[in-house]
C-alpha cells in the first residue's frame, strides 16, 4: 500500500513538472523579439530612420521682473451714475472713465497727480505738470512756473473739461480730475460698476503692469550663454503660443517683452504655482534623423558614425531623449544597423 502511494506521488509530481515545462517552452515560443532600438551590443539588428526638422526644443524657466501695480482712484466721492470701464481699454487723458452724481470725472495723463484744487498763481510739481500736459496737447500756455488763468482754460480745452469756478475764481479741480499715468497704459481689472458709492482715493481699477525685464534660465546657466548654443541668436522663445526672438545673453527687452507681458503663464505667476516655464527652440530647423541609441557607434578617435547599407557613415549628435538620439548625416540615410558600439575610427 505504501509502495502504491508513493508511486502515486511521484507520477504527480513529474505531471506537474511536465506541465511546467511545457508552459515555459510556450512562453519563450511566443515571446515577441525585442524591439531594434533596444537590442544591447552584439545583439545584431537593424531599424528604420525617421527624417524629420530638428527644431532643438528646450524647457526653460522664466524670470519675469514687472513693474508694481498701478491703480486708478476716484478723486472725489458719489454714486457710479455711469462706467466706461473695460479690461484692455486704453486710457487717454480728456476721456471719461466713469461719472459721479451725474457729472463726468474726467482723465488727465500728468507726471504728477493733481493732489489740491489749483488757482491762479500757485506754483509747484503740480503746476508744472499741468503747463507740461497743456504744451504737449498743443493748446497756448504760459510756462512760467506760476498757474495762470489762460493755463487753466488752455487745460480745459485739452482735457475737454468745462470751466469750474469756486468762489468768483476760475479753478483746476482736484475732485474732477482722475489721474492716470502718461503712455496710454491700459486696463487690467475693473473694481467699480454703476450704482456704487466710491469715497475719494478709493481704487476704480487696476491698469495692466508692465514687464520691466524677462530672464531666460536653463540647466547650467542662462540659455544663449552656457546653453551650449554656438549662435543664441538663431534661437527664439515660444511663452503661450508667442514667440520672440532670444538674444546673447537671455535678457529680453523692449518691444519683445510687451509682446510676452500678456502671456497668461507670465501673468499668472504665483508662489504655488511656481516660477513660469517657456521653451526655447532655434529659429529654423534643420534636417536631422532619428535612429536609436543602440546604432550610435563612438570611435576612439572620439568620431561619431552609424552603420547603413553596408557603409560607415560619420554622423554629429544633435540631441536626445529617451529611447530616440537626434543626428545629422551628409548622405541620406534609411536603416541602420544597432548593437555596434566600438570601432577603431568611423572615418
Amino acid at each position: 500500500m505504501r509502495e502504491r502511494r508513493a508511486r502515486s506521488g511521484l507520477a504527480v509530481i513529474a505531471a506537474v513538472s511536465l506541465a511546467a515545462s511545457a508552459s515555459l517552452v510556450t512562453a519563450l515560443v511566443l515571446r515577441p523579439p525585442p524591439p531594434p532600438e533596444l537590442t544591447g551590443p552584439g545583439g545584431g539588428g537593424s531599424a528604420p530612420v525617421d527624417a524629420i526638422e530638428f527644431w532643438d526644443e528646450r524647457a526653460v524657466t522664466l524670470e519675469p521682473d514687472w513693474e508694481r501695480p498701478v491703480e486708478v482712484r476716484s478723486p472725489g466721492a458719489g454714486m457710479v451714475t455711469a462706467d466706461s470701464c473695460f479690461a484692455g481699454r486704453a486710457l487717454l487723458g480728456g476721456e471719461s472713465l466713469l461719472s459721479l452724481g451725474g457729472i463726468e470725472v474726467v482723465m488727465i495723463d500728468t507726471a504728477v497727480p493733481l493732489w489740491r484744487d489749483l488757482v491762479p498763481g500757485d506754483v509747484g510739481p503740480d503746476v508744472d505738470a499741468v503747463e507740461e500736459l497743456v504744451v504737449r496737447r498743443g493748446e497756448p500756455a504760459q510756462v512760467s512756473g506760476a498757474l495762470s488763468e489762460a493755463t487753466i482754460a488752455a487745460f480745459d480745452a485739452a482735457v475737454g473739461g468745462g470751466p469750474i469756478v469756486r468762489d468768483g475764481v476760475r479753478v483746476l479741480a482736484a475732485d474732477r480730475a482722475m489721474w492716470v499715468p502718461p503712455g496710454e497704459p491700459t486696463v487690467d481689472d475693473c473694481v467699480v460698476t454703476v450704482g456704487q458709492t466710491v469715497e475719494p482715493g478709493e481704487v476704480v481699477a487696476t491698469l495692466t503692469p508692465t514687464l520691466r525685464s524677462l530672464e531666460v534660465v536653463v540647466d547650467g546657466g542662462v540659455d544663449g550663454v552656457d546653453g551650449g548654443d554656438d549662435d543664441p541668436s538663431a534661437r527664439s522663445l515660444v511663452v503661450d503660443g508667442i514667440e520672440v526672438h532670444l538674444p546673447d545673453g537671455g535678457v529680453l527687452s523692449g518691444d519683445d517683452l510687451d509682446a510676452l507681458a500678456s502671456a497668461p503663464s507670465l501673468r499668472a505667476q504665483s508662489l504655488e504655482s511656481g516660477p513660469p516655464v517657456g521653451t526655447t527652440r532655434r529659429r529654423d530647423p534643420i534636417a536631422a534623423y532619428v535612429v536609436p541609441p543602440a546604432a550610435i557607434t563612438v570611435a576612439i578617435d572620439g568620431t561619431t558614425c552609424v552603420h547603413s547599407d553596408g557603409e560607415v557613415r560619420v554622423v554629429e549628435v544633435v540631441g536626445s531623449e529617451l529611447g530616440r538620439t537626434y543626428v545629422t548625416s551628409p548622405v541620406e540615410l534609411a536603416r541602420v544597423e544597432t548593437g555596434r558600439t566600438e570601432a577603431p575610427s568611423c572615418g
